[in-house]
Formats: structure tokens, sequence, C-alpha cells
């Protein structure tokens, strides 16, 4: 009574494909940027400024999210971060980044139908 073409990811549509490739990418960026704000500390020499920029960028979608509904945003860096934000951070980052990378998909799909029909008119 399962349908197995749901588990057979070579026949879904390359919509979904990015999608599903956005929302990895959302959660593991997130996990390896927060791993990597604790590993190397910020601010003491070159790496440290760059890990401090990818953690603010990361976590500002749920930042400006949590601004916008009137939710305290802790302040400091990333190890004052608590277990809520940080699923917060997450899951708006998940959301986002598989929402761009369908639309991502739909365009590459546009272009692909659109470089068939030309090639078909030769």
């Amino acid at each position: 009574m399962e349908d197995s073409s749901i588990l057979n990811w070579r026949q879904w549509p390359v919509v979904y494909k990015f999608g599903a490739f956005g929302a990895i990418t959302g959660v593991a960026g997130s996990l390896i940027v927060q791993g990597l704000c604790f590993v190397i500390p910020g601010g003491e020499h070159t790496a440290g400024w760059v890990v401090l920029i990818m953690w603010k960028l990361m976590i500002f979608p749920a930042y400006t999210l949590a601004a916008m509904t009137g939710w305290e945003w802790p302040d400091g860096d990333c190890r004052s971060l608590d277990a809520f934000m940080f699923i917060m951070v997450c899951v708006v980052n998940t959301f986002l980044y598989a929402g761009l990378a369908g639309l991502a998909g739909l365009f590459w799909q546009s272009l692909m139908r659109i470089k068939r029909e030309w090639d078909s008119g030769k």
C-alpha cells in the first residue's frame, strides 16, 4: 500500500531535488558554523573573524524574524545562544534555503525546457 516512487529520488522532479538539497544545506550549514564558532574563538585571528562573520550571516534571518515578532534575542557571541534560538536558526535557515533552492530549480527547469525547444527547432 505504500508508494515506492516517493523513496526513489531519481524520479523526483528537479524542483524537489533542489529543495531537498537546499534544506539539507540549511541544516548542515547551521550546524557546521555553530560548531566552528565553539572551536575557533572569534576575533583573535583571521579565522576567528571569518567564523564570526559567517555566524552573523547565519543568524541574520532568524534574528530578523525574532525582531519582527518581538522575541528577545540574547546579546553576545555564539556561545550565548540558547537551544531554542539555535533550533529556530536551523528551522529558519532550512526553510529559507529550501525555498531559494526550489526557485533555482524552477529556473533551471525553465532553462532546460527552453534549451530543448531551441535544439528541436534546428
